[in-house]
């Protein structure tokens, strides 16, 4: 499938720079770096940009960053796999419509509404999850607790749109390969050189 530039974040992602972009671009539309950054990465708006002001070549060499571990398994999941996830997200629409967002969120904690363990879900269909539940919960926040458990309550959507799958695939096409796609506290990343432009977000 042939890759596009306008691709849209997977997540909704509070805090996200898609509609500031015109005023952040003015930054660096006239540079000409050698490398990519982004120690912050989380819905990437900033990173599609760069790619579509500088080229796609620039994506053999980005690195993105989070700390958020389950957002970052997301990404590589979507790079490496993104059928699964796709196949994932629709049989966990399912369980969503049947049992409802409380169901998903409590599997994805680990955690029933009486506080006894259950099984969570784990590799793809847990990234899977994860766009559900952002897709589904209030003002897709991403919010957990002092316990690590993600915590934010459902939001008011009638028919919510869990997975763009033309989306997904030209965001997984435009992913940097896997290996640089991290998980690292921002001051443990390696490799920058004098020339990289790093995106700080603010």
């Amino acid at each position: 499938m042939a890759a596009k530039i306008d691709v849209k974040p997977v997540l909704k992602w509070a805090g996200g720079k898609r509609q500031l972009l015109p005023s952040i671009r003015d930054f660096y539309k006239d540079l000409k770096p050698k490398n990519y950054i982004e120690p912050f990465f989380g819905g990437g708006a900033v990173y599609f940009d760069i790619l579509k002001t500088f080229g796609i070549k620039y994506k053999k060499t980005a690195i993105i960053n989070d700390v958020n571990k389950d957002l970052i398994e997301m990404y590589k999941n979507i790079k490496s796999s993104p059928e699964e996830v796709i196949y994932h997200c629709k049989e966990l629409e399912k369980q969503y419509k049947k049992y409802d967002y409380y169901f998903i969120r409590e599997k994805f904690n680990g955690l029933d509404k009486d506080k006894n363990s259950i099984k969570k879900y784990e590799g793809i269909e847990r990234s899977a999850a994860l766009i559900l539940i952002n897709r589904t919960c209030f003002n897709g926040l991403y919010r957990v607790n002092s316990k690590g458990f993600f915590n934010v309550p459902k939001g008011s959507y009638k028919n919510p749109m869990i997975v763009d799958e033309e989306n997904l695939y030209a965001l997984s096409s435009l992913l940097p390969k896997k290996e640089n796609i991290i998980n690292q506290e921002f001051d443990e990343i390696k490799n920058i050189s004098k020339g990289d432009l790093v995106y700080f977000d603010p």
